[in-house]
């Protein structure tokens, strides 16, 4: 049996947070979010702490904070243990993200799009079906996007199939 297991923090970051070896890390991103190979031709991994800028605040630690070629941001997140404010504090993470790249006299709000993605060794939403979902914010009852600046894609682990399912991921 495994001593240090993939879903414990230090394994997980090392796994997929590893400046010098980004072959898995950009496999599993290249699988889940089906985007243009080109974009990981550039994949910065950030300093995941954010600096407090007003006394007070508070402060976060991402697990994984990286930025692709087309500026893209991404938190990637691992949690094993189901905790009330889950929801919430992942939602704080995003938002810290998404306002992190206005600067003082900015005045366009140009917004680099912010995906998280946030692997769960538990059922966060009973409601929903799958081991993958995707979070958009969009008009009730729409498809249509208030804004495309935040996506969300929840991997819930308990809900992976117990035999291959055809799907790459």
């Amino acid at each position: 049996m495994l001593e240090n297991k993939p879903k414990q923090d230090l394994v997980f970051k090392t796994l997929f947070g590893n400046e010098k070896d980004k072959r898995l890390l950009i496999e599993f991103l290249q699988i889940l979010l089906k985007i243009p190979p080109e974009e990981f031709d550039e994949v910065l991994i950030m300093n995941p702490t954010d600096t407090i800028a007003y006394k007070g605040q508070k402060s976060s630690t991402l697990d994984i904070k990286l930025q692709l070629k087309s500026k893209r941001l991404l938190n990637i997140e691992i949690q094993t243990g189901k905790k009330a404010y889950f929801g919430n504090r992942s939602l704080f993470n995003a938002c810290k993200l998404v306002t992190e790249q206005v600067k003082s006299g900015d005045e366009n709000y140009i917004l680099s799009d912010v995906i998280v993605i946030l692997i769960c060794d538990f059922i966060h939403k009973r409601e929903l079906q799958g081991y993958h979902n995707v979070a958009r914010m969009t008009f009730e009852g729409t498809e249509v996007a208030f804004s495309k600046a935040l996506t969300v894609h929840l991997l819930e682990l308990p809900r992976l199939p117990k035999e291959q399912d055809g799907s790459i991921l």
